[in-house]
């Protein structure tokens, strides 16, 4: 079931305001990158955000406008409200005016035909998939690679995630077990406590898979929001990995 796989990124999610974007988009620079924005179908309908690292919805228009064209520009979206799931995106589609290329699924195997319809309404939108906590604690990996097999026509990238912005360091045992047989489904992407000082450990693992990574938790402060000398240091950390995310011609 071998696809044609989306090339990997460098992720930072937790952006909040533009001085955000334009320090990682300098960072990056050539390096092909994922700048995450968190909405929760509460901010989605209230407004306001119930963590500093959630932005006010009124503002993610201006973040949207002030990333770079050559980028997954992405909303990483939560909502327990899992059969409205297609309708919210088409408001924050219509939110960031059309801007928001990527969405994150942070919902625990939302309905498939949430998702069909998410695609077929937007055809160019990628789709990244969370495996969570919950499932990589209580599922085994036969289970897991069966449950998300119908969604693979509609999604463009398999997030493996045990930590979900808590900053908790994965493990490479368990993610080379479940990476082998998810590897020839989609492309992968690895999170989980990453940040400048540990990225090394998981060069291997890494390049084996030809995986995007993604950064949140050990990325802020104490205020809950980026801190910018942690975030720079990540993103020179992963572009060291040159095989993946070196300097593109």
């Amino acid at each position: 079931m071998e696809d044609q796989k989306d090339k990997p990124y460098i992720g930072i999610t937790g952006i909040t305001c533009t001085d955000d974007v334009r320090m990682i988009k300098k960072a990056l620079g050539s390096s092909y990158g994922m700048y995450g924005v968190l909405v929760s179908r509460n901010t989605l309908k209230n407004g306001k955000p119930h963590r500093n690292r959630y932005p006010n919805i009124g503002s993610i228009n201006k973040l949207f406008e002030a990333m770079p064209e050559n980028a997954l520009r992405a909303v990483h979206y939560n909502s327990e409200e899992i059969h409205e799931i297609s309708k919210d995106v088409k408001e924050i589609m219509m939110l960031t005016g059309g801007l928001c290329n990527c969405i994150q699924m942070n919902i625990e195997y939302p309905p498939i035909d949430q998702v069909k319809t998410i695609k077929e309404e937007n055809k160019d939108l990628k789709i990244i998939f969370q495996i969570g906590r919950y499932s990589l604690i209580n599922m085994k990996t036969r289970d897991i690679v069966k449950n998300i097999e119908p969604y693979v026509p509609y999604i463009d990238y398999i997030l493996i995630d045990k930590s979900q912005g808590a900053g908790i360091q994965m493990e490479i045992i368990g993610t080379v077990e479940l990476a082998e047989p998810l590897s020839k489904l989609k492309s992968l992407t690895f999170a989980g406590g990453l940040d400048g000082s540990n990225i090394c450990i998981f060069i291997p693992l890494i390049e084996k898979f030809c995986a995007s990574i993604d950064a949140e938790g050990k990325l802020m402060n104490s205020n809950d929001t980026l801190d910018h000398e942690k975030v720079v240091k990540y993103i020179r950390s992963a572009k060291s990995i040159r095989k993946l995310y070196g300097k593109r011609k």
